[in-house]
């Protein structure tokens, strides 16, 4: 739109039946053969613990990137959500993202009123594009504008702002380009407009949507 090496199984294996095995020797006072004892304790050693697989650490798909947004010509309020946003995410701090959501917010058109949950839910589906990485990534491509009657959005990205795929310019399509691929581009294109990701910040610095459809 953020390897593990066991001890070797096998290896400790074969290590305790080694120390565990009894010996056949010799008796030094009749020279007979002596059979290994079925009760005798097999010797005392030091076998290093099992070491069980850490946890894994926690994370997201937006925890590799940079925390610090590019430097972008927009209002205080709006670089301040824009920031704060960008830090969440990087940080896997899906609650926190949430919570910087405007009351009216925007993440789905289903009638679900939980977007950490909705967010969770589609980083755990690796085949989707991850949320979190989609977010971050947008927020560094170029913005448009918006204005309506009550209020100006800024968007990201600026593909957004333009009612028709044929009027972005080729400019922000190419800019498309640092998180689509050229396919994407094209269905784009079929469709008539841009229905990919996009984030929307009033002037105010309300976080109002960000959502992906038609």
């Amino acid at each position: 739109m953020a390897a593990r090496h066991p001890i070797s199984l096998i290896a400790l294996a074969l290590t305790l039946a080694a120390c565990a095995a009894p010996a056949i020797g010799t008796d030094p006072t009749t020279g007979d053969t002596v059979a290994p004892s079925t009760t005798a304790a097999p010797p005392e050693t030091t076998q290093p613990p099992l070491t069980q697989p850490s946890e894994p650490e926690k994370g997201c798909s937006a925890a590799g990137l940079s925390s610090t947004p590019s430097t972008q010509d927009l209002p205080d309020d709006v670089a301040d959500t824009r920031a704060a946003i960008v830090a969440a995410a990087t940080g896997c701090d899906v609650e926190g993202l949430a919570a910087l959501a405007a009351p009216q917010f925007t993440y789905s058109f289903g009638g679900s009123d939980d977007p950490a949950g909705y967010w969770n839910a589609l980083e755990a589906q690796t085949e989707l594009p991850s949320p979190l990485t989609m977010l971050v990534r947008l927020l560094d491509l170029p913005f448009g504008v918006i204005e309506t009657e009550e209020t100006t959005y800024y968007v990201w990205p600026s593909a957004h702002a333009f009612e028709s795929w044929e009027a972005v310019p080729q400019t922000d399509r190419d800019a498309l380009l640092e998180v689509y691929g050229a396919q994407d581009l094209q269905d784009f294109a079929a469709f008539g407009a841009y229905v990919g990701y996009r984030v929307g910040i009033t002037d105010e610095g309300e976080w109002v949507y960000f959502v992906a459809g038609d």
